[in-house]
């Protein structure tokens, strides 16, 4: 078993993964903004979804 890596932001999709998902989130974005979050996803080997969930997740985080 693979242990998360916490730098590379693995540990936090980890712990996402695990919490139930039931609510739904919505946004307009440019396809500029979707090619880059696509691109960007998958350099990390990670869903688009799950990209975009732990990077929201992570800025709420900092910002609080």
């Amino acid at each position: 078993m693979e242990i998360p890596d916490w730098e590379s932001g693995q540990l936090l999709e980890h712990e996402m993964a695990i919490a139930e998902t039931t609510e739904r989130l919505e946004a307009r974005i440019t396809p500029d903004q979707k090619d880059l979050f696509k691109r960007a996803a998958s350099l990390r080997g990670v869903t688009l979804t799950d990209f975009v969930v732990s990077s929201v997740h992570e800025a709420a985080v900092k910002t609080l």
